[in-house]
């Protein structure tokens, strides 16, 4: 299990300006690294949105990697500030965290939006 920052109030980052997009991701870190005394290393965009310049500033913060949601490429190494992420809702069931955590739910997921 890990534990990863996602900002410090919930923004879309994407619609801040540098100074707050930067306060939010860099907020977000030290808090959780301060309360559970460890280096966080991950960064979920909110909302999955995230753009070359706020994945610089993710960079910029000392994370190690950024993770989107169906916008991240099919491998880590596609790019590292941008991996694709599927999500798991409360209340779904057994079958559908299955179908989620299968090898094949990626290329399904993406065929079915169109992508």
């Amino acid at each position: 299990m890990e534990i990863g920052a996602h900002t410090f109030s919930h923004p879309d980052l994407t619609r801040l300006d540098d100074e707050h997009a930067r306060y939010e991701i860099q907020e977000s870190k030290t808090c959780i690294e301060k309360e559970l005394n460890t280096c966080i290393v991950s960064f979920a965009y909110p909302y999955g949105n995230c753009d070359e310049r706020i994945k610089r500033l993710v960079r910029e913060s000392g994370y190690e990697f950024g993770i989107a949601t169906d916008s991240g490429g099919d491998t880590i190494e596609d790019d590292r500030f941008q991996i694709f992420r599927v999500n798991i809702f409360p209340g779904e069931s057994a079958f559908q965290l299955y179908k989620k955590t299968s090898s094949w739910y990626r290329a399904y997921y993406r065929r079915k939006r169109g992508k």
